[in-house]
Order: structure tokens, then sequence, then C-alpha cells
């Protein structure tokens, strides 16, 4: 990726970020959920596509994983500790292995990593 279009992407990102408030506004876990879903679909879906993080069906220890490897590994570091936190509750919530929305998977490994 060039630097121009990286430049881009970090830039629509930190305007993304100030239009959508602050979690600490928030009070209901509801509302937390929702934010975590608006930041969600905002930040990681400018990296790639949401059907395969909607499809892993993992626990809070593997998306925290997931989560590091984005940051560390492909370089979300534009994501704060606030952000990542309403993510990861948000992707336990709604596509964790208790969800209500959970689609049996045969086969599926317990952890990405293989740890």
């Amino acid at each position: 990726m060039g630097k121009l279009a990286l430049l881009a992407i970090i830039s629509s990102l930190l305007l993304l970020n100030s239009s959508l408030g602050t979690a600490a506004e928030e009070t209901s876990p509801e509302q937390r959920l929702a934010e975590g879903e608006k930041r969600f679909e905002a930040y990681c879906g400018t990296c790639h596509s949401l059907d395969l993080p909607k499809s892993q069906r993992l626990d809070r220890a593997n998306w925290e994983w997931v989560m590091d490897d984005m940051i560390t590994q492909y370089g979300a570091t534009w994501l704060t500790a606030e952000d990542q936190q309403l993510i990861i509750d948000y992707l336990v919530s709604a596509y964790g292995p208790d969800s209500e929305s959970r689609a049996a998977r045969p086969g599926a490994a317990s952890r990405l990593d293989g740890r």
C-alpha cells in the first residue's frame, strides 16, 4: 500500500473517531454494545471484510488475541484502549461462542493461533 493511501486511511479514521463520540458518555450496556458495533464496522471494515470476524465465534481471550495481532502485526495502532474494549465487548456479545446468533461450525478450532 502506498504512503498516500495509508495516510488517507489514517486521516479518515481520525476524523471518524472524532465523530463517533466517547463511550464514557454512554451508560447502558446496550449503548456500549451499539458503540462497539459502530467502531467495529468503521475501524475493522476499513482494512478488511467483516465477514470473517463475524463467522469466527471466538471467546473473549481469542478476540483479545486477534485485536492484539491487528495492532502489533498489521499496524492498527490508531485504536485506543477504549476502542479495543468496546469492539471486543461487541464481538464477544454478537459473535462469541455463546451468542444467540451462533451458527454451528463442525470441526472449528478453539484458537486461531493454535496455542
